[in-house]
Formats: C-alpha cells, structure tokens, sequence
C-alpha cells in the first residue's frame, strides 16, 4: 500500500508511506510525484485536516432516492460557499440512514482544491483507489487529543464524536472544552511535543508520528473517493478482496488462524494423496485379477496388453472353433427381432452386414412399435432409417 499526503498547496515533493499490509510501517519519505512507487498496490491518498469540514445533518426517511438534493439543501443552510462547488460525503458508520431517516456526519472539502491536488498523482500514473482524511471525528465513545507540528508551528486537534477541532494551547482555553475533562480522554502527540501536551494534561501520551497517523488514517472507514474519484465496482471488488488478503495473511492477529489453514491444507493433501495412493492400488490389483483370468481362461495368450479386448476375441474365436453363436451373428439377432415382434409384421427383405441387420420394407406401426423396445436388455440397439430399422450390438457405432 502506497500512502501519500496531499498539502494544501502543490509541493516539490510528497510526504509518503509505504506498508506491506495496511497494519504495519515500511519505508516513509518524501518524493516527487513521477518517483512514487506505481508497484506498491493500494494508493490512498489522505487529505489534510485543514481542507476539511465536518457537519451534523438530519436526513428526512426515503433521502436515497434523491440524496443529493437533500444533503445539499442542508448544507446550503450552513455554508457561505456554493455548496455546487463542495465534495461531500456521508459518515460511513450510517450507511442507510439516507433509507430510514436520521441524523449523520458529513465531511465536506473544496471540489476544485481536490481536483488539483490529485492532478499530479493522475500525471503521473497513479491512480488514487482511496482518499481519506488525515483525522476524523473519533468513532469512539472516548475523545481524541492530538498535538502535532503544523508549518513548525505547535497545534492541538480535539476529534470528538461529531468534529475536529483546533484548540488553543493556553490552559484557560484548553478548561473550556468539556471533553478534555474526561477520564477517558486519550492523548496522542508526535515526538517533538509529547513532554509539552504531557505537562498540561498530567497524564500518559502516545506517540504517534506524522507517518504513523497517515497510516492510521488508512482505517477510519472515510472514503472520499466518490462521485468524479470513485472507481468501478470492478476495482473496488478487487481492492476489497486484496485487502482482505493482505490482511489475513499478514495481520498478526490472524496468526493463529494462517497456522491453522495451512495445518488443514497439509492434511487434506496427505488425505488426497493417501486417497490417491489407495485408488492407483486398487486398480492395479483389478488389472493384475482380470490378466490372471484372461490367462487361466485361455491358457495360449502369454502377452497381456488389454485383458478385456483380448478376451473378447477369444471368446469370439472360441464360438466360432466351437459353432456357437455370438452376440453379433445374424441368427442371435433375428432370433431377437422374432420374439420381440409379430411373426405377421410384413418386410421386404433383410440385410446383414458387420453385425448390422437391416430390415426393410416395415411399415410405420411395425417402425413405432420397434422403437418402443428396449432392446438395450439384450445388448442390442435400434435405429430407423426411412421405412428400414437397422438392429446391432449396443455400443457399435
């Protein structure tokens, strides 16, 4: 996964993060746009903070049907700006509160900023598969403290389950939020400010660095990759699905379940090819009976290639040393037709030819009460041509 930081203004170079599997770091940096990786999979791109805007609306049931004139209309009440000119979208935890109604999250960014923010990446070959924003109102009960270094300059940000504020750093300002007053109240800052948000708030901080919340920003659940940016259903299965892979295949609380996947996949194999060692042996013990009996049968065949043809025709030359009839002869087969049909069914003549009786002359009952048999019982077929019906061995092409 390529994860890169889109800046307010177009810079020489971008801040990127490159992670295996969307859980864990790799490389970090700063490069131009042609020099980003085009083999890394995923390309999220992440918005910054400051382009972003955050509102609560209450969307009437049934808005699904024309959601964009409705979020629109409320919007229009809270915004100076051409809400026209607006990339919105909704919170993704309410994902059908446009079908029964309620309230929701939106975020909300500058449409032609966006557009000429990712115009390089596009340049370039990359194509954005994601966007989302560098930090977005805490899914969680608990409010989120960051402190992080904007333009070399210290800067506080409150997620709250509804915003993303910019506090002021001074304790008088800080006591006016109550969200801050929380036990539960969690305080992240990069390296350079950990000691300073740890004085004013006496209590443990993490550290998370620049590149660490890009990738965590990975994770929200935001996409802004919708409207003009959303890719086909297409790439998104497929994204879905590498997503998933990478996942269990590199997420270490999926260890366990790889460990066991790949403990079944080694028994089923020995399973198979105890299986097939089994089959093969069974077969070779049927080939090893039938050229016993070929050779216990018929004592003067010493080679055995195919024990069932060859003997077949021993049996066959055997019938014939002997004068007994065989299966294809044409006594066995008018025996056959005269037991199966009236001796008073008229013909004109009949025809006997490589194990083939051709009776001619029949007419349309007699045709249509011989196809009614099953001659398959004596090892015999049927077929009619014209006013003729052709008897031979079942199985004979």
């Amino acid at each position: 996964m390529l994860i890169v930081s889109i800046p307010l203004q177009r810079p020489a170079a971008y801040d990127f993060v490159l992670s295996p599997d969307g859980l864990s770091m790799g490389a970090t940096g700063q490069a131009p746009a042609a020099t980003l990786s085009r083999t890394a999979g995923e390309i999220v791109a992440v918005i910054p903070w400051q382009a972003l805007s955050w509102f609560q609306v209450t969307l009437p049931k049934g808005s699904h049907t024309r959601l964009q004139a409705v979020v629109t209309s409320l919007l229009e009440e809270r915004l100076l700006e051409d809400v026209s000119q607006l990339h919105w979208v909704l919170a993704p935890s309410n994902k059908d509160v446009a079908r029964t109604g309620g309230q929701t999250l939106v975020g909300v960014c500058n449409k032609s900023w966006l557009r000429d923010a990712l115009q390089p990446l596009q340049a370039a070959g990359l194509l954005v598969q994601r966007i989302v924003p560098e930090l977005s109102p805490s899914m969680a009960s608990a409010p989120l403290l960051h402190m992080i270094q904007t333009n070399r300059s210290d800067q506080a940000l409150l997620c709250t389950s509804n915003a993303v504020l910019a506090l002021p750093l001074q304790n008088r300002s800080l006591n006016a939020f109550e969200e801050l007053k929380q036990s539960e109240l969690k305080l992240r800052a990069e390296p350079a400010m950990a000691e300073k948000l740890q004085s004013l708030f006496s209590r443990e901080v993490q550290i998370q660095t620049s590149s660490q919340r890009y990738l965590q920003a990975t994770r929200s659940g935001w996409d802004f990759a919708q409207g003009e940016w959303q890719q086909t259903q297409g790439v998104r299965i497929i994204r879905s699905f590498n997503d998933a892979w990478n996942t269990f295949f590199r997420a270490p609380h999926w260890t366990i379940a790889r460990y066991g996947l790949f403990a079944l996949l080694v028994i089923h194999l020995i399973g198979l090819n105890a299986w097939a060692l089994r089959l093969n042996q069974q077969m070779q013990d049927q080939q090893t009976a039938m050229k016993q009996l070929l050779q216990k049968s018929f004592p003067k065949v010493q080679l055995v290639i195919d024990a069932p043809i060859q003997m077949q025709k021993a049996l066959q030359l055997l019938r014939q040393t002997k004068g007994a009839a065989s299966e294809g002869d044409l006594d066995v087969m008018l025996k056959a037709w005269s037991t199966q049909m009236p001796s008073a069914a008229a013909l004109s003549s009949i025809q006997f030819k490589n194990n083939e009786l051709k009776i001619n002359g029949l007419s349309s009952q007699t045709l249509a009460q011989a196809s009614g048999i099953s001659w398959q019982t004596q090892g015999l077929a049927w077929k009619t041509e014209g006013s003729a019906g052709i008897l031979k061995l079942a199985g004979q092409p």
